[in-house]
């Protein structure tokens, strides 16, 4: 199987397919939410960036028609509020099942929307939980679960208003340290200008070469992680 880390602005187009950037290319999405999500902007929520929210643990189960699940303790990577729709990042190392991460991001989504009262909301929980300040790229880390929540089901716009609230996705596949620390420093190198060939491509022979020394382990160990089983989870029994 090839090699991959999920992509999560591909990722976002499947939540928010009604959202106005859905059908423009992976690039100008990328390039639209990176400026919005960039420091620059300011943090907009009263929460601030890598702040642990406390009490999750003690928040009552999320239920849907099929199962059941309890949110975890999580903290902020990046987010913002935008204009008409909130976007987040976060992490939750204590999640581990299907059910936990989609209550974990439900949960998530809620406090969002409290602080920016906005049409709806995305969160996408991460397995890689590294300072923002030297890792800004979210889209070379790992997914494991994330979601929109639309409050009066009318989409991000307000004006779709076909009763979808909620739009959900998780796997409970565990990733190790190692993986992660793979993710991390393939996201903060890939860009650089010695691990690029003359043409401006990625050298991925070079760069698995340099990750390796950095681990102290052989080229032929460093493998992209590939997420198995991010699946559609069922909407909260309001």
């Amino acid at each position: 199987m090839a090699a991959c880390v999920v992509d999560v602005w591909a990722s976002m187009a499947r939540y928010s397919r009604r959202w106005t950037l859905g059908e423009l290319s992976r690039q100008t999405v990328g390039l639209a939410v990176g400026a919005v999500l960039g420091f620059s902007s300011g943090w907009s929520m009263a929460v601030p960036p890598q702040t642990e929210v406390a009490g999750a643990e003690h928040l009552p189960p999320v239920r849907t028609a099929a199962a059941q699940g309890k949110a975890h303790p999580y903290r902020f990577l990046q987010a913002d509020c935008g204009t008409t729709e909130a976007l987040a990042f976060i992490v939750a190392p204590t999640a581990v099942s299907r059910e936990d991460r989609t209550a974990t991001v439900v949960w998530a989504a809620r406090v969002v929307l409290e602080q920016c009262p906005r049409e709806g909301a995305s969160i996408f929980l991460m397995a890689d939980g590294s300072d923002v300040a030297t890792n800004r790229d979210m889209s070379a880390r790992i997914l494991l679960a994330g979601g929109s929540y639309f409050p009066k089901g009318c989409g991000f716009s307000g004006a779709a208003c076909d009763g979808v609230i909620w739009q959900l996705e998780a796997t409970d596949q565990v990733i190790s340290a190692r993986e992660v620390e793979i993710s991390r420093l393939w996201a903060a190198n890939q860009y650089k200008e010695e691990f690029r060939n003359e043409q401006g491509d990625l050298d991925r022979a070079r760069l698995k070469t340099f990750i390796a020394d950095q681990l102290k382990t052989t080229p032929d160990q460093i493998r992209q992680t590939v997420v198995l089983g991010l699946r559609p989870m069922p909407a909260p029994v309001e």
